[in-house]
């Protein structure tokens, strides 16, 4: 009974041990909360918040996805869908240059040049919890909001 005993109380012992090392190692904790932060912030939709006439020349507003499990994103460019793969890291955000996409024409759309920037994006910013700024260094080229952005003077 004391072999019983006294081998329970070692194996609390050396569980407690190793969740004091392993759960409260403050590494994990980092890697924890970026991951809650990224999940609660750049997962899901965006749409773009159009600036140019030229942004929403095709008809649709484009949109991206972010799925962060996969590093996989989806979306349209506002004339074609499309799909393709990111890296994250922190704020550093980039598109893979392996982007796949439907090959409609849209008239009066410049789709070569928002493809363009969004490869040249390389970190991202989001301002309360709703807008998305993606940048080339620290200057925003885009920003993309969690619902449509309706602006009547396009």
């Amino acid at each position: 009974m004391k072999q019983l005993f006294l081998t329970a109380f070692c194996l609390v012992l050396i569980s407690g041990f190793l969740c004091s090392s392993l759960c409260h190692d403050p590494r994990n904790q980092v890697v924890q909360t970026r991951k809650k932060l990224d999940s609660v912030t750049l997962a899901g939709n965006w749409y773009l918040r159009p600036v140019l006439p030229s942004d929403t020349a095709a008809g649709k507003l484009p949109v991206l996805r972010f799925e962060l499990g996969t590093r996989k994103f989806s979306g349209s460019t506002g004339c074609n869908e499309m799909n393709g793969s990111f890296n994250l890291v922190a704020d550093q955000l980039s598109f893979d240059k392996n982007i796949n996409f439907s090959k409609s024409d849209c008239e009066g759309y410049n789709e070569k040049e928002f493809l363009a920037n969004l490869l040249r994006v390389d970190h991202y910013k989001i301002k309360d919890s709703t807008i998305l700024q993606l940048l080339i260094g620290q200057t925003p080229v885009s920003e993309w909001s969690r619902k449509p952005y309706i602006q009547k003077s396009l």
